[in-house]
């Protein structure tokens, strides 16, 4: 170990001094060390030698946790040693490791459901919602987050917030509620690499070529070639991807949409709801005059369907992270079902007010939740097309029918009728649709 503690400092030209060297403190001993050396390379600078806690020296690892302090500061630090860079002042602890207790489990034997995760880790029940794992993670993954997400019985978004983790254990050493953060997002990320992802058609073939040794002699020319050479060959590749676009094109797009039996159950769905909502909007003031309302009404009652509207879009960020979207359809279904109940039971001006409210649940958070779900069960590659699919039949083939089949209705039978009649279609299609969706959670959360 280093016996000088001399510091080493050079002149700027206006003779201001600059400090080349800071003080560290390890295991309570005063330390000088370069500045700018990582926690790591300090330790080994002061004379320390490893033989636990050093992994891959470039932050993948996790073996090199440690907890520090800088002197008059109240808060404590958490970091990877061989990431974090020393400061003046600093007090550090190495971790040989975090003991945490990991559910044994046959990834073979087990499925993916809402009571997977909590039946593995019963501990995240306890969850206080501290946040103190998110502020603890040297790789700022939102490690609250997942665990709600664990909770709530969602594997899928459980293992995409989760994927960054390197299995470090700061999080669960800070855990007041015992929960081991990274053992479940492991057991989530596994389950959905496993049964909810989906699997790549060539994987399984190319594996079988590499072991055969097929691309052998194929590697051995590149390992000979130099860099011009390779780049070259790198440029000129065939990707499948974009073969396939430019064969099929928009309506390969299209034809792949249609395959994803999710995608189209969801449209089946939008379309008779919208059927409902569309007629509504194009009848609904004829409706009032029917019933001896006057124009002004029809102003309030847009104004308050557009506040109650804005307010559950500033929050429906929370509520996709929160609920499942099988359960937010369903409450979206019976904000329809309600809804039309009312005005088609009880005509008068405190239901053509008070029914606007629904209007939240029923047009705003259904839409964003719509939006939601199709980026959920579509590939990256038909993201587009999809949204665009859904548009038409939300706006266009909703509207063409809606006022087309409302106009009979309403002229034949009555405005009442027809909001009854939309409510028994808005329930039969919304309970239709929730018990799809109930038989395949284990693809939608």
């Amino acid at each position: 170990m280093p016996k000088k503690s001399l510091v080493k400092k050079s002149k700027k030209k206006n003779n201001e001094e600059k400090t080349d060297e800071v003080e560290v403190f390890i295991m309570g001993k005063s330390y000088k060390v370069p500045a700018g050396l990582t926690i790591m390379k300090a330790l080994e600078y002061a004379g320390y030698r490893f033989i636990r806690s050093c992994g891959c020296r470039a932050g993948f690892c996790g073996a090199c946790s440690t907890v520090y302090r800088i002197e008059d500061e109240q808060k404590l630090g958490f970091d990877l040693a061989c990431q974090k860079v020393v400061e003046d002042q600093m007090y550090l602890v190495q971790l040989p490791f975090v003991p945490a207790s990991k559910a044994e489990y046959d990834i073979d034997k087990i499925e993916p459901s809402d009571s997977t995760l909590i039946e593995m880790y019963p501990e995240i029940a306890r969850c206080v919602s501290c946040n103190t794992c998110t502020k603890s993670c040297p790789q700022d993954i939102d490690t609250m987050k997942y665990i709600q997400m664990a909770v709530r019985g969602d594997i899928e978004r459980c293992a995409e917030l989760s994927f960054d983790c390197i299995q470090c254990g700061l999080c669960a050493m800070r855990c007041p509620a015992d929960i081991k953060h990274y053992h479940l997002g492991q057991l989530a990320r596994r389950l959905r690499g496993k049964y909810l992802d989906t699997k790549s058609k060539n994987l399984a073939k190319r594996i079988k070529e590499i072991d055969q040794r097929k691309y052998d002699e194929e590697i051995a020319k590149l390992m000979k070639m130099d860099k011009e050479e390779i780049v070259k060959i790198y440029k000129s590749r065939k990707i499948e991807a974009e073969q396939e676009e430019n064969e099929g094109g928009r309506f390969a797009n299209i034809g792949k949409l249609f395959e994803n039996k999710l995608f189209v159950a969801f449209l089946i769905y939008v379309f008779f709801m919208q059927i409902t909502m569309n007629g509504n909007l194009t009848y609904f003031p004829l409706y009032v005059l029917e019933y001896g309302g006057k124009e002004g009404l029809f102003g309030l009652t847009k104004m308050v369907g557009s506040i109650s509207e804005i307010l559950i879009l500033i929050f429906s960020d929370k509520i996709l992270d929160r609920f499942k979207i099988k359960h937010i359809f369903g409450v979206s279904s019976s904000a329809f079902v309600i809804r039309w109940l009312l005005l088609g039971f009880f005509p008068m001006r405190s239901i053509f007010l008070g029914s606007q409210i629904l209007h939240s649940l029923s047009f705003g958070l259904f839409y964003v939740t719509c939006v939601n779900f199709i980026n959920k069960v579509t590939k990256d590659d038909v993201k587009s097309t999809a949204q665009n699919v859904f548009t038409s039949v939300y706006i266009g083939l909703g509207s063409i029918v809606g006022n087309m089949v409302g106009g009979v209705i309403f002229d034949r039978l009555g405005g009442d009728i027809m909001y009854l009649t939309w409510a028994a279609l808005a329930f039969t299609a919304g309970l239709g649709y929730y018990v799809f969706l109930t038989q395949t959670e284990k693809r939608v959360a």
